[in-house]
C-alpha cells in the first residue's frame, strides 16, 4: 500500500513539472537555438512536438509565434496569428502579433478586417511602437480606397505625437502626408512638406523621391526653371536611383529648356509608358491580380503616381497588374521598398 502511494506522488509530481513547463524547458532552449543558427526545419518539428506533448508549457505562446510566422500560406498564417492574439492575452509581443494579422490582411486586400486589427493596436497598447506603426499602415490602406483625407488625419496624427523625438516614423508619416497633398494635387502644401522632410533627415531613405516630388510639384505650379534645376539636381546627385531615371523622363517629355521666358502652369501629365511588352533584357514582375477591372485601375493609378509605368492584362477572367523592367539590382530593390510601404505585392513571374 505505501509503495502505491509514493508511486502516486511521484507521478503527482512528474505531471505538475510537465505542466509548468519544467521538462520542456531545456528543450524548447535547444530548439530556439536550433533555430537561430538555421537549422529551421528541424526546430519548427521540435516546437511541434513540445506543443502536442504539452500545451501547458511556459513558452507556448514564444513557440506558436515562430510557428505561425514560417507558415508559408497566408490563409494559415493569420489563423495562427489570430489564436495567438486571442488566447495569449498576457504574451508580452502580443501587440506585435496584431500588426502582423492587419499586414496579412492587406496582402489579401482585406483592408476592413486590416483596420479593425490595427484600431484594436491603437487602443490596447497606446505605448506600443506598433501603435504608430498601425497609423501608418491606416493610413495607407486610406489612400489606397482614395480615403486622402482620412489618411491626411492619420498622418498629422503621427507628426504631433513624434515632433519633438522625429523619429523614423515621423519622417515616414512626413513623406506620408507629402504624398497625400500630392494625390489631392495640393501642390503648394505637397512642396512644403517635402522639403521640410528634405531639409530635416539628409539620410531618409526616399530622399531622391522625394526630391523628384518636388519638382513635380514645382511644374505643375508653373515654376518650370525650379523644376528644370530639380531634376538636374536628382540627375547629379542620386546617380544609381529610379528617381534620376524619372527626372531624366521628365525633362525628355516636356523637353523642358532653361531661359528666360515666364514659365506657365502646366497640367498634371502622367508619363507614358515607352512599352508594355517584355524584351530579352527585361523581365515582368506582379503587382496584383483582380476579378473586378476597376480594383485593378485602381492599383495601375496608385503605380503610376509613383512613376512607375505598370499596364493591365486580362487572363482566365482576371485582371492582373505587370510591369516590365530591365534587370537592374539596385533598381529592383528600390522598386521593391517603395511598393512595401504602400503594401502592394511585387514578385517576379518571368
Amino acid at each position: 500500500m505505501k509503495s502505491i502511494i509514493n508511486k502516486y506522488i511521484i507521478l503527482l509530481i512528474l505531471s505538475l513539472l510537465i505542466n509548468n513547463g519544467y521538462i520542456y524547458s531545456n528543450t524548447f532552449e535547444i530548439y530556439k537555438k536550433q533555430y537561430e543558427s538555421g537549422n529551421k526545419n528541424d526546430a519548427l518539428k521540435g516546437f511541434k512536438d513540445i506543443i502536442r506533448k504539452n500545451p501547458r508549457h511556459k513558452n507556448i505562446a514564444d513557440m506558436e509565434f515562430i510557428l505561425a510566422e514560417n507558415e508559408k500560406d497566408y490563409m494559415k498564417s493569420i489563423s495562427a496569428f489570430q489564436e495567438i492574439y486571442r488566447k495569449r492575452k498576457d504574451f508580452l509581443r502580443r501587440d506585435e502579433v496584431g500588426y502582423i494579422i492587419g499586414s496579412l490582411y492587406i496582402l489579401q486586400n482585406g483592408f476592413l478586417s486590416a483596420v479593425n486589427i490595427f484600431n484594436d493596436v491603437k487602443k490596447d497598447y497606446p505605448n506600443s511602437k506598433y501603435n504608430k506603426l498601425s497609423s501608418l499602415k491606416i493610413a495607407s490602406i486610406n489612400i489606397k480606397l482614395n480615403n486622402i483625407d482620412d489618411a491626411i488625419k492619420e498622418y498629422k496624427e503621427i507628426i504631433e505625437l513624434d515632433s519633438n523625438k522625429k523619429t523614423e516614423v515621423y519622417y515616414e508619416a512626413l513623406f506620408g502626408l507629402a504624398n497625400s497633398y500630392f494625390a489631392k494635387e495640393q501642390y503648394y502644401q505637397a512642396l512644403g512638406t517635402y522639403n521640410k522632410l528634405i531639409k530635416e533627415n539628409e539620410a531618409f531613405n526616399e530622399r531622391a523621391f522625394a526630391l523628384y516630388r518636388v519638382g513635380l510639384c514645382y511644374e505643375y505650379t508653373g515654376k518650370k526653371i525650379n523644376a528644370i534645376d530639380t531634376y538636374n539636381m536628382i540627375v547629379s546627385i542620386y546617380p544609381n536611383t529610379q528617381s534620376k531615371t524619372l527626372a531624366m523622363q521628365r525633362l525628355k517629355l516636356h523637353n523642358i529648356q532653361k531661359d528666360n521666358s515666364e514659365p506657365t502652369k502646366t497640367k498634371n501629365k502622367k508619363l507614358e509608358a515607352p512599352t508594355i511588352y517584355q524584351t530579352n533584357k527585361q523581365n515582368i514582375y506582379q503587382m496584383g491580380r483582380f476579378r473586378d477591372r476597376a480594383k485593378s485601375d485602381k492599383m495601375l493609378a496608385i503605380i503610376s503616381e509613383l512613376g512607375y509605368n505598370a499596364y493591365v492584362t486580362e487572363e482566365d477572367s482576371t485582371f492582373i497588374v505587370r510591369l516590365s523592367i530591365y534587370d537592374d539590382k539596385r533598381n529592383i530593390e528600390e522598386m521593391r521598398k517603395r511598393f512595401n510601404k504602400e503594401n502592394i505585392p511585387f514578385f517576379k513571374v518571368k
